[in-house]
């Protein structure tokens, strides 16, 4: 951070870095899940919960792309389109 970092330039990459942290998390849980779904070995219990994993990451990360966009977005209104 030099001289001419704003309050909006470290929001900015505060929200980018906790955003990245997350949705790396959610990456994690959703290759568990595929790793549970593998293992399952044809039970329908096991492979009833590794689908839930797998459901409830992808809804994670939309849930994180959507917040990134908006993130964004706010931002780049509250700088006024720079």
């Amino acid at each position: 951070m030099g001289a001419g970092t704003t309050i909006v330039d470290v929001i900015r990459r505060v929200v980018t870095a906790w955003l990245s942290i997350v949705g790396a998390f959610a990456l994690g849980i959703f290759i568990y899940g595929g790793v549970q779904y593998m293992t399952a070995g044809g039970d329908s219990k096991r492979v009833g919960a590794a689908v839930d994993t797998l459901k409830y990451a992808a809804i994670g990360l939309l849930i994180i792309t959507f917040a990134y966009a908006i993130s964004n977005t706010f931002i780049y209104f509250l700088v006024g389109g720079k």
